[in-house]
């Protein structure tokens, strides 16, 4: 009997996470040498702020591409296409916006 309540919880978290990776995983992102590249959560959290700041400056959120460093999240748009590329970079502790970029050129 506990086994079966515990394979019920067990089928529920699954599904549960399924959803919410579905959700936030939704776009394709781009890591090293510009493949398609699936975040971990820590990268998923700098990722939607950096959206949150193009929706704000109305920058464009397109083929994006994740990168780090020790301390920072790099985050670019438009990866794939010269001008109109968006760079920002989020602190990994504090997940504060460091700087944010329009390159024109």
């Amino acid at each position: 009997m506990k086994s079966n309540r515990k394979l019920v919880a067990l089928v529920a978290i699954i599904s549960l996470l399924s959803t919410l990776c579905v959700n936030v995983f939704a776009e394709t992102f781009y890591g090293k040498n510009n493949k398609e590249y699936i975040p971990t959560a820590e990268e998923a959290r700098a990722l939607k702020t950096a959206k949150e700041v193009c929706e704000k400056e109305g920058w464009g959120w397109k083929d994006v591409r994740i990168t780090s460093d020790d301390n920072e999240y790099f985050i670019w748009t438009k990866c794939f296409q010269m001008g109109g590329n968006a760079v920002i970079s989020i602190d990994k502790k504090t997940g504060e916006v460091v700087r944010k970029e329009l390159h024109e050129a």
